[in-house]
């Protein structure tokens, strides 16, 4: 065939599809219009569509009505005829009410129990009855102390406890009276006072002077604590600093109203742990009458001695317990030290 008979079959066949007339241009003529609408409008319907939708979600929602309100007729009572209005009842503060059950004791007796403690007692307790490591136990949280009667701990001090006491834990001993044979058994009775009030386990007694030894703060969620004033320590009368400074010093060398002075210091603080001779205690201090130690130093340097002290772990420490600084007592001066150096050196048998 040749390009000009299969140009003119083309034409005879395209002339069939567009003739209406024809059997197929009847057919394909609708269906190409129809075609040619759906691919046109159905995208435009959609997009109609999708506009609506869109005005719709931001349309905003009309709230619903407000129910209509009923007025009620109500009467007013006149103010004077209203039953009259009683203030509140204030209730007494807590912050500064001690509870009920703990005891009370006098001022009087606390701030004597004050005193007698400072002297006696803080060697092994320490200065704030808290105790001492190797030496005494912590009086303030002590399970045991609360677990006593005033009585009962009264005598507990009386006895004392003995290392091998199967109860003792600290390995030193509790001498009877705390060492000190002078000590009353109202003494003892004064101090318990003073550790129950400074532990949170007694208050003052309502009423009673003030005697400024201490103040007591409580508080609504605290136990009660007590602010001390500083231990008073009657100044020395004479002074033993005159004292030669040589070893082997004869005693009549030293001021007798020193030696007298040195007396009471050592008694009210030195006898816990070294006797009311100075002839020392098993388990704790050694005798200070006949100890060679002693007699090697100057006055001068046994004082430096006594306020440096010897603790445990000093390698010159034989005992196996501490000696605390000044004795266990800060208030200690270095005058009252050499008040008892004269006192010991009058102990001294003769070179």
């Amino acid at each position: 065939m040749t390009n000009q008979q299969a140009t003119r079959t083309w034409q005879r066949w395209l002339e069939r599809f567009t003739d209406p007339d024809s059997e197929l241009g009847c057919l394909l003529l609708p269906a190409g219009i129809l075609t040619f609408l759906g691919l046109t409008l159905l995208p435009l319907v959609a997009i109609i569509a999708f506009l609506a939708l869109q005005a719709a979600a931001n349309t905003p929602a009309t709230p619903p009505p407000a129910p209509a309100l009923t007025i009620l007729e109500t009467t007013v009572t006149p103010a004077a005829a209203l039953p009259a209005m009683t203030a509140p009842t204030a209730l007494p503060p807590t912050a500064t009410t001690p509870p009920a059950d703990l005891p009370a004791y006098a001022p009087e007796a606390v701030a004597a129990g004050e005193r007698a403690y400072t002297s006696l007692c803080t060697a092994c307790h320490g200065p704030d009855a808290r105790g001492l490591p190797n030496l005494g136990k912590d009086l303030i949280d002590s399970e045991f102390v609360r677990s006593q009667s005033d009585r009962e701990l009264q005598q507990f001090i009386i006895m004392g406890r003995p290392i091998w006491d199967p109860a003792n834990t600290t390995g030193v001993d509790m001498p009877p009276r705390g060492g000190n044979p002078a000590l009353s058994n109202e003494d003892i009775l004064n101090i318990i006072a003073y550790l129950r009030v400074i532990s949170g386990q007694g208050v003052f007694a309502e009423g009673a002077g003030d005697t400024g030894a201490a103040q007591i703060i409580l508080t609504a969620t605290a136990t009660p604590t007590v602010t001390l004033a500083p231990p008073t320590v009657a100044p020395p009368t004479v002074t033993a600093a005159s004292a030669p400074e040589s070893e082997g010093v004869p005693a009549g060398s030293y001021d007798p109203a020193a030696i007298a002075a040195g007396e009471r210091a050592y008694t009210s603080l030195c006898t816990a742990c070294h006797g009311p001779d100075a002839r020392g205690l098993p388990n704790l201090g050694k005798d200070l009458v006949n100890s060679e130690f002693v007699r090697s130093l100057s006055d001068r340097e046994l004082q430096q001695f006594i306020i440096t002290g010897r603790p445990i772990w000093d390698a010159a420490n034989t005992t196996g317990v501490d000696m605390p600084p000044r004795g266990g007592n800060p208030a200690l001066s270095n005058e009252d030290i050499l008040n008892i150096i004269a006192y010991l050196r009058s102990l001294q048998p003769a070179p």
